[in-house]
């Protein structure tokens, strides 16, 4: 699975975290889910990959704060619903629950999901309250949990069973909150806000339902609490009459805070989920039609030696010549073939394709994992155009990183200049390539008309260049 980069992770989330609270009072109890990581567990700078003596587990609190509350208290919340929404899946999975007790406090406790991303919520109609001096209200208690990195808040924190929510996203050290009711955004909500033990001033949901505060040199977990009143008509339930519901909904989420060793993760909102990122790149590439045969002739300075040849290259993607240097034969060969395989579409292995979490924006675009376990593949993409590739090779890894890019006359594009850099198993560069490209038009065909590739692992570097010509494509029969 995906390696993250979000250290400084505080896993367990607890009352001394980053609290949003409003009008918050001794006798003030809302609904949590707390994220649980047990005593002698390990974490690591994946917030999907700790390792830890016991399992991790949620828990789902009746108190002040987020964390377990009064045990006498715990039952009023046991006919609480809850969703546990795995990254990617639109159903929900079902969590086993068991009250637990500890002292003088109780939740209800269920194992969490050990890796992947996922996003629990919860939802307790707790009945029509009657206090002295204020008219009986019905009360409404809403709670979720994100188990991710900041950068795949936007496609995850959206709730499916809430209908008051609050979205988070992280944008270097300004957190922002976004409070929808029934999806649609919130004015004038006010909200709390405690950072670590330092309790701020309350903030109010502007226009667009938006909260924003800078977290400074806080540190610690993020925990989240919005208010709405709702008036409606006299209405009763199981006998009790009332004229207003009011709503509380909570957030729990891991957060880096500006800190001496916090890695801070990189917000991107984003349109397409990670698979769909991949699939519009791949989609975005220049692909050849059908053919049933593609001819041309090449000439080539190999490494200073001119040599000429035809070629013929099968529907099957097999090139066909003769060269009588071997080595120059070699290379015309993989390089055909190598141009075959990434012109015509092909089947894709088996894919877990997620975002990748990042401390900065990188020059060549949006990094994701592939989740494939034989080539452990990264790619970065930029403008529907997938500008690099890392992957394993042997006990090292490659990259290949394109420079510049070709377009088409329906737009899609091709490489036009790339290196490919080998490392060894220590990290260091082993051998490294540059190749640049010129690209034509030919038969509804995007074909190369000149190549110079300059290899780099022996002194001197070495060149090569071939140059195309007479180029025929023989389509396939439809």
């Amino acid at each position: 699975m995906l390696s993250r980069i979000f250290a400084g992770l505080v896993p367990v989330l607890l009352a001394s975290a980053l609290v949003f609270s409003i009008e918050r009072s001794a006798q003030a109890h809302f609904v949590w889910l707390v994220q649980n990581t047990p005593a002698g567990g390990e974490s690591s700078s994946d917030a999907n990959q700790a390792t830890t003596a016991a399992p991790p587990s949620v828990q789902l609190c009746f108190g002040e704060s987020a964390a377990p509350g009064e045990a006498h208290l715990a039952d009023k919340i046991a006919k609480t619903t809850k969703w546990l929404y795995l990254a990617g899946k639109n159903e929900p999975t079902e969590l086993t629950w068991a009250k637990e007790t500890t002292g003088s406090t109780a939740c209800f406790a269920a194992a969490a999901p050990a890796k992947g991303d996922w996003r629990l919520e919860a939802a307790c109609d707790y009945g029509v309250v009657a206090r002295p001096n204020v008219a009986p209200f019905r009360l409404h208690y809403y709670a979720k949990t994100l188990h991710a990195p900041a950068s795949e808040w936007a496609t995850l924190a959206p709730a499916k069973q809430l209908a008051l929510d609050i979205l988070p996203e992280l944008t270097g050290n300004e957190l922002q909150l976004q409070v929808l009711w029934n999806g649609k955004p919130l004015e004038n909500s006010t909200v709390t806000i405690t950072v670590g033990t330092d309790q701020l001033e309350p903030k109010t949901t502007d226009a667009t339902g938006h909260v924003r505060v800078k977290l400074g040199q806080h540190t610690g977990a993020v925990s989240a609490l919005a208010k709405h009143e709702e008036p409606t008509a006299k209405a009763e339930l199981d006998g009790k009459s009332y004229e207003k519901i009011s709503h509380y909904s909570t957030l729990t989420l891991p957060v880096i805070a500006k800190n001496s060793t916090a890695i801070q993760p990189v917000s991107i909102k984003r349109d397409l989920t990670a698979p769909q990122l991949l699939q519009d790149a791949r989609e975005n590439r220049s692909l050849w039609p059908e053919y049933k045969s593609i001819s041309g002739k090449a000439k080539l300075n190999f490494n200073g030696q001119p040599l000429e040849t035809t070629f013929t290259i099968s529907a099957q993607g097999v090139p066909q010549f003769k060269l009588d240097n071997e080595a120059a034969s070699d290379w015309l060969e993989e390089y055909l073939t190598s141009m075959v395989q990434h012109r015509v579409s092909g089947s894709v292995s088996e894919e877990e394709v997620v975002y990748v979490d990042e401390k900065s924006p990188h020059p060549l675009g949006t990094k994701i994992s592939l989740g494939d376990s034989d080539w452990n593949s990264y790619y970065r993409i930029k403008d529907r155009q997938i500008l690099e590739v890392n992957r394993k090779m042997g006990p090292g890894r490659f990259t290949i990183s394109v420079l510049d890019v070709y377009h088409n006359p329906e737009g899609k594009y091709l490489p036009a200049v790339f290196t490919f850099t080998i490392f060894d198993k220590e990290g260091k560069v082993k051998q490294s390539m540059t190749e640049h490209t010129t690209w034509a038009r030919i038969d509804d065909c995007d074909l190369p008309l000149r190549t110079m590739r300059v290899e780099t692992k022996d002194n001197p570097p070495q060149v090569n260049i071939v140059e195309f010509s007479d180029w025929k494509v023989e389509k396939a029969a439809k």
